[in-house]
């Protein structure tokens, strides 16, 4: 994900994740999506995520264990309060007890549900879902889900059309020299950090990207201690010890 989007509070996050989607998924509209509420992006954002519920276990994961016992509970309490002749009614059944009822409501399962119906129950705008997903405890994996499945897609496909893949081969040759560097070799070592250097300043976010490929951590950070000299002076000494140099 989108290092701009792992930090800040909750509603900066789902902010920008909505943003994202729209940026991408309207590109073409005239005038962009600047001018499109965020009611709507809300709207078209979770119509995606049911569109593509069976390839977000966590979000799916979120809705049955945080919103369907919610709905079971007002079931619960609808037939509690309005009785077996009114519950009928209003569910479209033909129970012939309240135990029948009860064992329906009991079973019930998200794929037994209006998904549209369950969700803007609960979370009819972006603010309740903020809120309810906050104090879900996973909203951070179920943000970064919702990111990966329907907002990168997106964003692959329009970068594709300007030549991120020429970037992308580029910062992974980048990478592979950084892992072969023989610092025997002074001068083909400074070269190499050099090009890593300015491939990193040109494209700082396929960095962030090689590292979630490759399962590697700190290519970015290194670059940017580099770039800001943290070795420098470490380096300085190194070099005079090995040519017998003497501090004057």
């Amino acid at each position: 994900m989108d290092p701009a989007i792992e930090e800040g509070s909750w509603e900066h996050k789902s902010d920008l994740v909505l943003s994202e989607y729209a940026r991408y998924a309207y590109a073409n509209l005239p005038g962009g999506y600047y001018n499109m509420p965020m009611g709507t992006r809300f709207s078209n954002f979770i119509k995606a995520a049911f569109n593509n519920i069976d390839k977000l276990p966590v979000f799916k994961s979120f809705m049955e264990n945080t919103l369907l016992p919610e709905h079971k509970n007002y079931l619960l309490e609808t037939l509690e309060s309005e009785g077996l002749k009114e519950f009928n009614a209003s569910q479209w059944k033909k129970f012939r007890n309240k135990q029948q009822a009860e064992d329906y409501i009991e079973n019930l399962s998200l794929d037994s549900v209006d998904i549209d119906d369950l969700f803007y129950t609960f979370m009819p705008d972006k603010e309740s879902f903020d809120n309810v997903l906050a104090n879900s405890g996973n909203e951070n994996e179920v943000l970064r889900e919702l990111y990966k499945v329907l907002v990168f897609p997106l964003w692959k496909e329009h970068w594709i059309k300007r030549g991120i893949d020429y970037t992308r081969d580029n910062v992974q040759e980048v990478y592979d020299s950084i892992k072969s560097i023989n610092y025997e070799d002074l001068g083909n070592t400074s070269a190499t950090i050099n090009i890593a250097l300015n491939t990193a300043h040109q494209n700082g976010s396929m960095i962030d990207y090689i590292e979630e490929l490759t399962g590697e951590d700190g290519l970015k950070s290194v670059l940017d201690e580099l770039t800001a000299g943290t070795y420098k002076a470490g380096w300085d000494e190194e070099l005079k010890k090995e040519l017998n140099i003497k501090n004057t």
